[in-house]
Protein backbone atom coordinates (compact mmCIF):
# COMPACT_ATOMS: atom_id res chain seq x y z
CA UNK A 1 0.00 0.00 0.00
CA UNK A 2 1.06 3.11 -0.86
CA UNK A 3 -0.24 6.62 1.21
CA UNK A 4 0.79 9.82 1.91
CA UNK A 5 2.22 10.98 -1.51
CA UNK A 6 0.86 13.14 -4.65
CA UNK A 7 -0.41 10.89 -7.44
CA UNK A 8 2.01 10.96 -9.92
CA UNK A 9 4.25 9.74 -6.89
CA UNK A 10 2.17 6.84 -6.20
CA UNK A 11 1.84 6.18 -9.71
CA UNK A 12 5.61 5.57 -9.80
CA UNK A 13 5.64 3.64 -6.24
CA UNK A 14 2.92 0.95 -8.05
CA UNK A 15 5.13 0.74 -11.34
CA UNK A 16 8.51 0.01 -9.89
CA UNK A 17 6.91 -2.36 -7.28
CA UNK A 18 4.01 -4.68 -9.31
CA UNK A 19 4.94 -7.81 -9.89
CA UNK A 20 8.23 -9.54 -10.37
CA UNK A 21 10.05 -10.50 -12.94
CA UNK A 22 8.21 -11.67 -16.25
CA UNK A 23 4.81 -11.59 -13.87
CA UNK A 24 4.88 -8.04 -13.82
CA UNK A 25 2.39 -5.76 -15.87
CA UNK A 26 3.34 -4.35 -19.11
CA UNK A 27 0.08 -2.15 -19.53
CA UNK A 28 -1.06 0.89 -17.66
CA UNK A 29 -4.72 1.67 -17.36
CA UNK A 30 -6.26 4.86 -17.02
CA UNK A 31 -9.71 6.47 -16.92
CA UNK A 32 -9.69 9.71 -18.66
CA UNK A 33 -9.33 12.62 -16.21
CA UNK A 34 -12.40 14.93 -17.58
CA UNK A 35 -11.89 17.73 -15.31
CA UNK A 36 -8.46 18.80 -16.38
CA UNK A 37 -10.10 22.05 -17.65
CA UNK A 38 -11.06 23.28 -14.28
CA UNK A 39 -9.06 21.71 -11.38
CA UNK A 40 -6.31 22.66 -9.91
CA UNK A 41 -3.09 22.59 -12.69
CA UNK A 42 -1.01 20.48 -10.41
CA UNK A 43 -3.84 17.32 -10.76
CA UNK A 44 -3.32 17.78 -14.61
CA UNK A 45 0.74 17.84 -14.31
CA UNK A 46 0.24 14.94 -12.10
CA UNK A 47 -2.07 12.63 -14.57
CA UNK A 48 0.48 13.95 -17.27
CA UNK A 49 3.41 12.93 -15.39
CA UNK A 50 2.23 9.21 -14.94
CA UNK A 51 2.11 8.91 -18.81
CA UNK A 52 5.75 9.43 -18.79
CA UNK A 53 6.42 7.58 -16.14
CA UNK A 54 4.89 4.08 -17.87
CA UNK A 55 6.97 4.93 -20.84
CA UNK A 56 9.91 5.54 -19.19
CA UNK A 57 9.11 2.33 -17.63
CA UNK A 58 8.44 0.45 -20.98
CA UNK A 59 4.93 -0.16 -20.21
CA UNK A 60 1.75 0.38 -22.86
CA UNK A 61 -0.82 2.95 -21.75
CA UNK A 62 -4.41 2.62 -21.57
CA UNK A 63 -7.06 5.37 -21.39
CA UNK A 64 -10.95 4.92 -21.19
CA UNK A 65 -13.47 7.55 -21.71
CA UNK A 66 -16.48 6.80 -21.38
CA UNK A 67 -19.99 9.08 -21.50
CA UNK A 68 -20.94 7.90 -18.32
CA UNK A 69 -18.47 7.64 -15.25
CA UNK A 70 -17.52 3.81 -14.16
CA UNK A 71 -18.24 4.90 -10.71
CA UNK A 72 -21.19 3.31 -10.11
CA UNK A 73 -21.56 4.86 -6.44
CA UNK A 74 -23.94 7.89 -7.43
CA UNK A 75 -26.17 5.02 -8.52
CA UNK A 76 -26.09 2.14 -5.56
CA UNK A 77 -25.32 2.51 -2.42
CA UNK A 78 -23.70 -0.92 -1.89
CA UNK A 79 -24.63 -4.32 -2.58
CA UNK A 80 -26.44 -5.86 0.71
CA UNK A 81 -27.16 -9.36 1.24
CA UNK A 82 -30.73 -10.16 2.37
CA UNK A 83 -30.05 -10.12 6.22
CA UNK A 84 -33.03 -10.71 8.36
CA UNK A 85 -33.78 -7.86 10.60
CA UNK A 86 -36.44 -9.28 12.16
CA UNK A 87 -38.13 -13.11 13.03
CA UNK A 88 -40.96 -12.34 10.51
CA UNK A 89 -38.38 -11.41 7.67
CA UNK A 90 -36.67 -15.57 7.99
CA UNK A 91 -37.94 -17.59 5.15
CA UNK A 92 -40.34 -20.56 6.76
CA UNK A 93 -40.58 -18.72 10.29
CA UNK A 94 -43.25 -19.86 12.81
CA UNK A 95 -46.04 -17.72 12.37
CA UNK A 96 -47.29 -15.91 15.32
CA UNK A 97 -47.69 -12.45 17.18
CA UNK A 98 -44.91 -10.32 17.60
CA UNK A 99 -45.20 -10.97 21.39
CA UNK A 100 -44.13 -14.39 21.29
CA UNK A 101 -40.90 -13.39 22.98
CA UNK A 102 -38.75 -14.18 19.76
CA UNK A 103 -37.27 -10.32 19.08
CA UNK A 104 -33.52 -10.61 20.39
CA UNK A 105 -33.45 -14.12 21.39
CA UNK A 106 -31.57 -15.76 18.68
CA UNK A 107 -30.02 -19.17 18.67
CA UNK A 108 -27.84 -21.19 15.92
CA UNK A 109 -27.15 -24.75 16.34
CA UNK A 110 -24.12 -25.48 13.92
CA UNK A 111 -24.11 -28.82 14.78
CA UNK A 112 -27.28 -29.58 13.42
CA UNK A 113 -26.06 -33.12 11.47
CA UNK A 114 -28.29 -32.68 7.99
CA UNK A 115 -27.49 -29.34 7.59
CA UNK A 116 -23.19 -29.57 8.40
CA UNK A 117 -23.00 -32.69 5.74
CA UNK A 118 -25.36 -31.24 3.16
CA UNK A 119 -23.32 -27.98 3.16
CA UNK A 120 -20.29 -29.56 2.15
CA UNK A 121 -22.15 -31.86 -0.84
CA UNK A 122 -24.08 -29.26 -2.95
CA UNK A 123 -24.60 -25.79 -0.91
CA UNK A 124 -26.33 -24.72 -3.95
CA UNK A 125 -29.55 -26.86 -2.65
CA UNK A 126 -29.16 -25.33 0.97
CA UNK A 127 -31.05 -23.17 2.51
CA UNK A 128 -31.37 -22.12 6.50
CA UNK A 129 -34.86 -22.13 8.04
CA UNK A 130 -36.20 -20.94 11.52
CA UNK A 131 -37.96 -23.48 13.91
CA UNK A 132 -39.37 -22.76 17.25
CA UNK A 133 -38.37 -24.07 20.42
CA UNK A 134 -39.88 -22.72 23.77
CA UNK A 135 -38.97 -18.91 23.88
CA UNK A 136 -35.73 -19.34 21.30
CA UNK A 137 -35.62 -19.29 17.60
CA UNK A 138 -33.43 -22.07 16.33
CA UNK A 139 -31.35 -21.81 13.12
CA UNK A 140 -30.66 -24.79 11.06
CA UNK A 141 -32.70 -27.89 9.16
CA UNK A 142 -32.56 -28.79 5.60
CA UNK A 143 -34.33 -26.97 2.64
CA UNK A 144 -34.09 -27.18 -1.06
CA UNK A 145 -34.45 -23.89 -3.33
CA UNK A 146 -37.45 -23.75 -4.80
CA UNK A 147 -38.66 -20.86 -7.45
CA UNK A 148 -40.68 -19.46 -4.50
CA UNK A 149 -37.86 -19.53 -2.05
CA UNK A 150 -34.75 -18.59 -3.63
CA UNK A 151 -35.95 -15.15 -4.09
CA UNK A 152 -35.50 -14.44 0.13
CA UNK A 153 -31.28 -15.53 -0.54
CA UNK A 154 -29.73 -13.07 -3.11
CA UNK A 155 -28.59 -9.93 -2.80
CA UNK A 156 -29.97 -6.53 -2.86
CA UNK A 157 -28.51 -3.54 -4.90
CA UNK A 158 -29.83 -0.24 -2.96
CA UNK A 159 -29.49 3.38 -4.24
CA UNK A 160 -27.38 5.94 -1.72
CA UNK A 161 -30.72 6.90 -0.44
CA UNK A 162 -31.81 3.05 0.87
CA UNK A 163 -34.35 2.41 -2.21
CA UNK A 164 -34.56 -0.95 -3.71
CA UNK A 165 -32.62 -0.91 -7.53
CA UNK A 166 -34.23 -3.92 -9.47
CA UNK A 167 -31.04 -6.96 -10.17
CA UNK A 168 -30.82 -6.24 -13.86
CA UNK A 169 -29.70 -2.95 -13.46
CA UNK A 170 -26.88 -1.60 -15.89
CA UNK A 171 -23.89 -0.25 -14.22
CA UNK A 172 -21.98 0.36 -17.24
CA UNK A 173 -22.10 -0.26 -21.14
CA UNK A 174 -19.43 -3.26 -20.76
CA UNK A 175 -21.96 -5.33 -18.97
CA UNK A 176 -24.61 -6.12 -21.22
CA UNK A 177 -24.30 -8.08 -24.61
CA UNK A 178 -24.22 -6.73 -27.77
CA UNK A 179 -27.16 -8.29 -30.55
CA UNK A 180 -25.34 -6.32 -33.16
CA UNK A 181 -22.98 -3.58 -33.24
CA UNK A 182 -19.28 -1.70 -34.86
CA UNK A 183 -16.05 -1.83 -32.55
CA UNK A 184 -14.02 1.03 -34.88
CA UNK A 185 -9.87 0.25 -34.58
CA UNK A 186 -7.71 4.04 -35.58
CA UNK A 187 -4.51 2.24 -36.13
CA UNK A 188 -2.55 5.78 -36.53
CA UNK A 189 0.84 4.76 -35.57
CA UNK A 190 3.02 1.54 -35.89
CA UNK A 191 3.33 0.94 -31.78
CA UNK A 192 3.79 -3.13 -31.97
CA UNK A 193 0.63 -3.44 -32.59
CA UNK A 194 -1.30 -3.38 -29.47
CA UNK A 195 -3.69 -0.50 -30.64
CA UNK A 196 -4.97 -3.44 -33.37
CA UNK A 197 -4.78 -6.62 -30.82
CA UNK A 198 -6.60 -5.52 -27.87
CA UNK A 199 -10.11 -4.77 -29.96
CA UNK A 200 -9.74 -7.79 -31.52
CA UNK A 201 -9.54 -9.50 -27.63
CA UNK A 202 -12.09 -7.69 -26.75
CA UNK A 203 -14.15 -8.85 -30.12
CA UNK A 204 -13.57 -12.52 -28.84
CA UNK A 205 -15.66 -12.09 -25.67
CA UNK A 206 -18.91 -13.01 -25.66
CA UNK A 207 -20.48 -9.75 -25.07
CA UNK A 208 -18.80 -8.39 -28.33
CA UNK A 209 -18.58 -11.58 -30.43
CA UNK A 210 -21.64 -9.86 -32.26
CA UNK A 211 -19.74 -6.68 -33.77
CA UNK A 212 -17.95 -6.13 -36.17
CA UNK A 213 -14.39 -4.96 -36.55
CA UNK A 214 -13.87 -1.93 -38.77
CA UNK A 215 -10.23 -0.95 -39.32
CA UNK A 216 -8.82 2.96 -40.20
CA UNK A 217 -4.99 3.76 -41.02
CA UNK A 218 -3.86 6.75 -42.66
CA UNK A 219 -2.43 6.96 -45.86
CA UNK A 220 1.02 8.47 -47.38
CA UNK A 221 -0.11 9.42 -50.75
CA UNK A 222 -4.16 9.86 -52.22
CA UNK A 223 -1.77 8.55 -55.74
CA UNK A 224 -1.44 5.37 -54.01
CA UNK A 225 -4.47 4.86 -51.97
CA UNK A 226 -5.27 1.50 -53.88
CA UNK A 227 -2.18 -0.56 -53.59
CA UNK A 228 -1.71 0.80 -49.77
CA UNK A 229 -5.13 -1.11 -49.10
CA UNK A 230 -3.95 -4.17 -50.81
CA UNK A 231 -0.75 -3.47 -48.76
CA UNK A 232 -2.89 -3.12 -45.37
CA UNK A 233 -5.36 -6.16 -46.03
CA UNK A 234 -2.27 -8.47 -46.65
CA UNK A 235 -0.50 -7.60 -43.92
CA UNK A 236 -4.05 -8.13 -41.51
CA UNK A 237 -4.37 -11.58 -43.27
CA UNK A 238 -0.77 -12.99 -42.30
CA UNK A 239 -1.78 -11.55 -38.23
CA UNK A 240 -5.03 -13.31 -38.44
CA UNK A 241 -7.39 -10.35 -37.63
CA UNK A 242 -10.70 -10.87 -39.04
CA UNK A 243 -12.09 -7.62 -39.63
CA UNK A 244 -15.03 -6.81 -41.83
CA UNK A 245 -14.00 -3.49 -43.34
CA UNK A 246 -10.75 -1.52 -44.03
CA UNK A 247 -10.65 1.84 -45.14
CA UNK A 248 -7.66 4.26 -45.78
CA UNK A 249 -7.59 7.76 -45.16
CA UNK A 250 -6.00 10.06 -47.79
CA UNK A 251 -6.20 13.94 -46.72
CA UNK A 252 -5.78 13.80 -43.07
CA UNK A 253 -3.28 17.04 -43.95
CA UNK A 254 -6.41 18.77 -44.84
CA UNK A 255 -7.13 22.10 -43.22
CA UNK A 256 -9.69 21.27 -40.49
CA UNK A 257 -13.13 23.07 -40.46
CA UNK A 258 -13.29 26.44 -38.97
CA UNK A 259 -15.64 24.93 -36.24
CA UNK A 260 -13.25 22.31 -35.14
CA UNK A 261 -10.69 25.04 -34.60
CA UNK A 262 -13.43 26.80 -32.85
CA UNK A 263 -13.88 24.46 -30.52
CA UNK A 264 -9.92 23.78 -30.19
CA UNK A 265 -9.66 27.59 -29.23
CA UNK A 266 -11.88 27.78 -26.54
CA UNK A 267 -10.45 24.53 -25.19
CA UNK A 268 -6.99 26.32 -24.33
CA UNK A 269 -8.30 29.87 -24.02
CA UNK A 270 -7.67 29.72 -20.43
CA UNK A 271 -4.38 28.18 -20.48
CA UNK A 272 -3.05 30.95 -22.98
CA UNK A 273 -0.55 33.41 -21.94
CA UNK A 274 3.08 34.45 -21.06
CA UNK A 275 4.88 31.55 -19.36
CA UNK A 276 7.20 34.53 -18.03
CA UNK A 277 4.12 35.60 -15.63
CA UNK A 278 2.74 32.61 -14.65
CA UNK A 279 3.22 31.18 -11.06
CA UNK A 280 3.75 27.75 -12.81
CA UNK A 281 4.83 28.30 -16.56
CA UNK A 282 4.74 24.58 -17.40
CA UNK A 283 0.81 24.73 -17.48
CA UNK A 284 0.63 27.45 -20.30
CA UNK A 285 0.51 27.50 -23.81
CA UNK A 286 2.88 29.67 -25.77
CA UNK A 287 2.52 31.24 -29.21
CA UNK A 288 5.49 29.77 -30.22
CA UNK A 289 4.29 26.42 -28.90
CA UNK A 290 1.05 26.74 -30.72
CA UNK A 291 3.08 27.78 -33.97
CA UNK A 292 6.06 25.13 -33.72
CA UNK A 293 3.41 22.41 -33.21
CA UNK A 294 0.66 23.98 -35.95
CA UNK A 295 0.63 20.35 -38.11
CA UNK A 296 0.17 18.22 -35.38
CA UNK A 297 -2.64 20.20 -33.81
CA UNK A 298 -4.47 20.21 -37.33
CA UNK A 299 -3.65 16.77 -37.59
CA UNK A 300 -5.40 15.63 -34.11
CA UNK A 301 -8.27 18.11 -35.66
CA UNK A 302 -9.05 16.40 -38.61
CA UNK A 303 -8.69 13.14 -36.99
CA UNK A 304 -11.95 14.66 -34.82
CA UNK A 305 -14.01 15.64 -37.77
CA UNK A 306 -13.18 11.98 -39.52
CA UNK A 307 -14.16 9.94 -36.32
CA UNK A 308 -17.50 12.41 -36.35
CA UNK A 309 -17.96 11.36 -39.86
CA UNK A 310 -17.05 7.66 -39.55
CA UNK A 311 -17.15 6.53 -35.99
CA UNK A 312 -19.95 7.90 -33.81
CA UNK A 313 -22.45 5.37 -33.86
CA UNK A 314 -20.09 2.51 -33.03
CA UNK A 315 -19.72 0.71 -29.82
CA UNK A 316 -16.71 1.11 -29.36
CA UNK A 317 -13.80 2.81 -30.27
CA UNK A 318 -9.86 2.09 -30.09
CA UNK A 319 -7.41 4.82 -31.34
CA UNK A 320 -3.34 4.57 -31.28
CA UNK A 321 -3.05 7.45 -28.35
CA UNK A 322 -0.46 10.51 -29.45
CA UNK A 323 2.80 9.92 -27.71
CA UNK A 324 3.55 12.85 -24.73
CA UNK A 325 6.93 14.11 -25.94
CA UNK A 326 8.65 15.65 -22.74
CA UNK A 327 10.19 19.01 -23.56
CA UNK A 328 8.09 19.50 -26.65
CA UNK A 329 4.58 19.85 -25.89
CA UNK A 330 3.19 21.21 -22.60
CA UNK A 331 0.46 19.55 -20.15
CA UNK A 332 -2.70 21.60 -21.48
CA UNK A 333 -2.05 21.24 -25.01
CA UNK A 334 -1.69 17.48 -24.81
CA UNK A 335 -4.98 17.32 -22.65
CA UNK A 336 -6.40 19.52 -25.12
CA UNK A 337 -5.32 17.33 -28.16
CA UNK A 338 -7.00 14.53 -26.42
CA UNK A 339 -10.08 16.14 -25.79
CA UNK A 340 -10.89 17.07 -29.04
CA UNK A 341 -10.38 13.67 -30.20
CA UNK A 342 -13.03 11.82 -26.91
CA UNK A 343 -15.11 14.43 -26.62
CA UNK A 344 -18.95 13.45 -27.23
CA UNK A 345 -17.64 10.13 -28.53
CA UNK A 346 -18.65 6.43 -28.06
CA UNK A 347 -16.71 4.43 -25.67
CA UNK A 348 -13.00 5.29 -26.24
CA UNK A 349 -9.80 3.33 -25.34
CA UNK A 350 -6.55 5.40 -26.24
CA UNK A 351 -3.85 2.93 -26.39
CA UNK A 352 -0.37 2.96 -26.86
CA UNK A 353 2.06 0.17 -27.09
CA UNK A 354 5.80 0.01 -25.83
CA UNK A 355 7.06 -0.98 -28.93
CA UNK A 356 7.47 -4.47 -28.57
CA UNK A 357 5.71 -6.74 -30.95
CA UNK A 358 2.54 -8.10 -29.71
CA UNK A 359 1.37 -9.72 -32.81
CA UNK A 360 2.44 -13.35 -34.50
CA UNK A 361 3.31 -13.05 -38.23
CA UNK A 362 1.40 -15.84 -39.99
CA UNK A 363 3.86 -16.56 -43.73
Amino acid sequence: MVDGCKFDEGCQALIQSAGIGKLAPNILLLGYKTNWEVCEREEVKEYFNCLHQALDNYLAIVILRTKDPLDCSYILGGLEENICTSPRDIPNFPKGSSSDGFENILEVEPTDPEVSSARHSNPEEIIVTATKKGNKIVFGGKGSVTKENHEDVHGVYRGPDGSEKPRDIVLSPFQTKKETGVIDVWWLYDDGGLTLLLPYIIQTRKNWSQCRLRVFVLGNKKTEIEMEHRGMASLLSKFRIDYSDLTVIPDIRRKAEESTMSLFETLIKDFRGDPDKCDDPETMITDSELMCLKEKTNRHLRIRELLLENSRKSNLIAMTLPIPRKGQVSTPLYMAWLEILTRDMPPFLLIRGNQTSVLTFYS
